[in-house]
């Protein structure tokens, strides 16, 4: 087994976890640009509703 083979070898499974890491970390920022979303429509929605009854 030569240098690159084993540089190769020694490196195939800490790319796959990276991978991993690197899809699980995607996954989280989807769900929490999702959440942010939800807040700030949220948050529009009360200041629309406050607004209206200070007007009351």
């Amino acid at each position: 087994m030569d240098e690159q083979t084993l540089r190769t070898d020694l490196l195939m499974p800490r790319l796959a976890e990276l991978e991993a890491e690197n899809e699980r970390l995607r996954q989280m920022l989807a769900e929490l640009l999702m959440t942010n979303q939800v807040l700030r429509q949220g948050r529009s929605s009360t200041e629309r509703e406050t607004k209206s009854l200070l007007r009351a």
